[in-house]
């Protein structure tokens, strides 16, 4: 079970720093992870991940939008990081205005596509190397002041990140997208 705690000391062991049991443990690196922790997390979760990505009905709201170009208000779900697209019934993209924790919209249902900020137990584990890489990068500066450090942290990062999101990417692409390729159907038989 991989927790926040578990990613920071990493992170923490990585920059030549001691772990932490807790956020507030009192020390310096739990200081220093309890402050930059959530914002790298979240901000690294707002990439269209599939692991993260959430499709739910919205639940209108009571009250009239404040905005009269709207119809509709619903409710932003609490976990949501991004708005990757709103769809009415018949699954159609629609247009929208998100302000605040609201969605509006000109129809009478509507389900959100987002990206969600999710528990640490769901990360693949090329994406837990990756914010555990940032993390260092980000923990380098206040806990060792190694700016050569940090430099190699940023470098290691990009490649962790750009290796995950090709995993990402790669293992949600739909089985019809391979067998429609001719390379594959060359490569593999045309039964592939």
């Amino acid at each position: 079970m991989t927790t926040a705690i578990d990613l920071c000391s990493a992170a923490l062991i990585k920059i030549g720093s001691s772990s932490i049991n807790s956020f507030n443990d009192g020390s310096r690196e739990s200081e220093v992870a309890v402050s930059l922790y959530q914002s790298i997390k979240r901000a690294e979760l707002t990439h269209t991940w599939s692991f993260n990505a959430v499709n739910c009905i919205l639940s209108r709201h009571v009250d009239a939008p404040t905005d009269k170009r709207y119809t509709a208000k619903y409710q932003k779900p609490s976990d949501c990081l991004k708005i990757v697209a709103v769809y009415d019934s018949s699954g159609r993209h629609i247009d929208f205005l998100s302000e605040s924790s609201f969605i509006y919209t000109n129809t009478e249902s509507a389900t959100l596509k987002y990206q969600s900020d999710c528990d640490e137990n769901l990360f693949p584990p090329l994406f837990a190397e990756a914010l555990i890489s940032k993390l260092a990068y980000s923990f380098c500066t206040p806990m060792q002041g190694d700016r050569e450090l940090a430099k190699s942290l940023w470098g290691e990062y990009t490649d962790r990140i750009k290796k995950a999101r090709f995993d990402d990417m790669s293992s949600s692409i739909p089985r019809s997208v391979y067998s429609s390729s001719t390379f594959v159907k060359a490569h593999y038989g045309a039964n592939y």
